[in-house]
């Protein structure tokens, strides 16, 4: 963690978990937070050292996210930067430290996201990163290593989209509750692959016709937009939407409806 624990019901959290453990003999791990800058390669060595001393480590589960969201024309060489290297210097770092240790890991794993595997509007960053963590991966698994990478879609419950609706709202995808994900991560460890995917699509509600047409006008309601009386000749730029936003729209309407709608033009 970057930060450790920073309130009172973080620390409740991980006490009550290590208490119903116990309580039911589940397991006895302990619970440890370090805040091993793992961005530099003494920090990875340090965090390495600390879980070594609790006993053999047996995988790494990479999940850092940072996001700086935007289109390309909008984004800065420093946010770029910054999101591409939390994903893929940690785990690079991580790789190389633990390559050094006098036993292999059983696990190796880095939750990726359907941005790197399908693309997502204004993440392009992001999209990046997981792909150089899945090269990672690719080459443990050459040398005969552990390496797992899988590309989430959103994810609920906890987590970066848990208490965002938008950009799911617009999407094909549903969150994923965070007790499915775990499921499908104690089966996806099993499987002898180096990239896999989880998410869940979401059912089509609105099919052609007349239907489509009034999917159409409760969106613009729904965009404080009457659409009675707006020209036709408008497009989502004049409207005022935010360009990422807009782009996200234009892609969804298109690629389920086939409405064909456009930006700037």
């Amino acid at each position: 963690s970057r930060f450790g624990v920073r309130s009172d019901y973080q620390n409740y959290v991980i006490k009550r978990l290590a208490e119903f453990g116990r309580k039911y003999k589940l397991f006895g791990a302990q619970t440890v937070v370090s805040t091993a800058d793992c961005l530099t390669r003494e920090g990875a060595e340090r965090l390495v050292s600390e879980a070594g001393q609790l006993g053999p480590i047996g995988g790494v589960f990479h999940l850092t996210l940072l996001l700086h969201d935007s289109l390309i024309e909008s984004q800065s060489v420093e946010n770029f930067t910054e999101t591409v290297e939390n994903k893929s210097k940690i785990f690079a770092h991580l790789d190389q430290v633990t390559r050094a240790l006098p036993y292999k890991l059983d696990y190796f794993v880095v939750f990726s996201s359907l941005a790197c595997g399908k693309g997502n509007a204004g993440q392009s960053n992001y999209a990046f990163g997981n792909s150089m963590c899945e090269r990672i991966c690719e080459e443990r698994r050459r040398v005969g290593l552990h390496g797992l990478s899988i590309q989430y879609g959103p994810i609920g419950d906890v987590g970066a989209l848990s208490e965002k609706d938008q950009a799911v709202q617009l999407s094909n995808l549903r969150k994923q509750r965070i007790n499915s994900v775990l499921e499908v991560l104690d089966k996806l460890l099993a499987v002898n692959k180096t990239i896999v995917t989880s998410f869940v699509k979401a059912e089509r509600i609105m099919q052609s016709g007349s239907r489509q047409k009034r999917m159409v006008k409760e969106l613009w309601r729904a965009l404080g937009i009457d659409p009675d009386t707006t020209p036709d000749h408008l497009t989502l730029g004049e409207i005022g939407l935010e360009s990422m936003f807009a782009v996200e729209l234009q892609q969804e309407l298109e690629r389920e409806w086939n409405i064909k709608m456009s930006i700037n033009h």
